[in-house]
C-alpha cells in the first residue's frame, strides 16, 4: 500500500493499493512534488511505473522492459524519469529515459564505459 500523510503523520491517506499477489519495488516524489511514482514488477520480465498524484488520483501507467524493478531517477524538470533495465541473470543493462506521461516511448541512453550507478542531481 501506498499512503500520503501530513509531516507529524496524521491525515494519512490511501494513495494505491496492490493487487493481490502484487508488491511495490520502490517510489519516488517527482522534484516539483506533483507525482509519486511507484514502481511494480510485471509478469516475471517487466516493470511497470505507475504516476499517481499526491491526492491519489492515477496520472499515467508505463511498462517498462527488463526485470531490474530499479528505481527511477527524475529529471530536474519533473517532466521525465530515467530507469535501468536488465534482463534478468545478465550483468548489462540500458538506461532509459521516459516522459512522464501514459504509453511514453523511451529514448535509450547509451555510453561507451560500464556503469556502475546513476545519479541524477537535483
Amino acid at each position: 500500500m501506498l499512503y500520503t500523510s501530513a509531516t507529524n503523520g496524521t491525515n494519512r491517506q490511501n494513495v494505491y493499493t496492490a493487487p493481490a499477489g502484487e508488491y511495490l519495488t520502490a517510489t519516488s516524489w517527482s522534484p516539483d512534488g506533483s507525482t509519486i511514482a511507484v514502481v511494480h514488477p510485471v509478469g516475471t520480465t517487466g516493470t511497470g511505473v505507475l504516476g499517481f498524484a499526491p491526492s491519489g488520483t492515477r496520472l499515467w501507467t508505463i511498462n517498462t522492459p527488463g526485470s531490474c524493478g530499479s528505481e527511477i531517477a527524475w529529471a530536474r524538470d519533473s517532466e521525465s524519469f530515467f530507469q535501468l533495465a536488465c534482463t534478468a541473470g545478465s550483468h548489462t543493462g540500458t538506461i532509459y529515459r521516459y516522459p512522464a506521461t501514459s504509453n511514453a516511448q523511451p529514448a535509450t541512453i547509451g555510453f561507451d564505459h560500464v556503469l556502475a550507478g546513476l545519479a541524477v542531481g537535483r
